[in-house]
């Protein structure tokens, strides 16, 4: 989650973090170990890298960089999805409020990667996105409450994939 593009911009920033309860957090799904600079450390050498890691991104976001998503998907213990939404929370863990998260997810990563017909819903534009069973603004884990799914404006049969699986 610290791939950031060099142009700051303070479009969408603010730099008050989080307020995610005790409740939300039960629920979710424990995040593995995602520093693989750190696997051959201690765990506290872990926590300690981790913690810089989310210092840096602080100020980074304090500081108007724009702030990109890049899970490590397809990596070991990297799994396709969660691995996005891990680094989402830890996006948000680190003080990023959710409205940053999500443009870093989506269309800050589309400008990007230069993918200039994709990043936000607008006329014109390809319609990949999401459906929410919970607002992500309240809590950034309810992007993982996906309801519905739609590639190029068409909804995805989901329990079809699973039964693909």
């Amino acid at each position: 989650w610290l791939n950031v593009a060099t142009n700051a911009s303070s479009s969408g920033s603010s730099s008050s973090p989080t307020n995610r309860s005790t409740a939300s957090r039960a629920s979710t799904i424990e995040r593995p170990r995602m520093l693989s600079l750190a696997s051959s450390s201690t765990p506290k050498l872990t926590g300690t890298r981790y913690a810089i890691l989310e210092r840096s991104l602080a100020k980074l976001g304090a500081a108007g960089a724009n702030i990109v998503l890049g899970a490590d998907t397809g990596v070991e213990d990297h799994l396709f999805g969660l691995a996005e939404h891990l680094e989402l929370q830890a996006m948000a863990d680190a003080g990023m409020a959710p409205a940053q998260v999500l443009v870093a997810a989506t269309s800050r990563a589309a400008q990007y990667l230069e993918l200039g017909d994709r990043g936000s819903l607008v006329p014109g534009k390809r319609a990949d996105f999401v459906v929410l069973d919970a607002n992500p603004l309240e809590d950034i884990v309810n992007t993982s409450r996906i309801a519905r799914l739609f590639v190029g404006g068409v909804e995805i049969d989901r329990a079809a994939l699973r039964a693909q699986l």
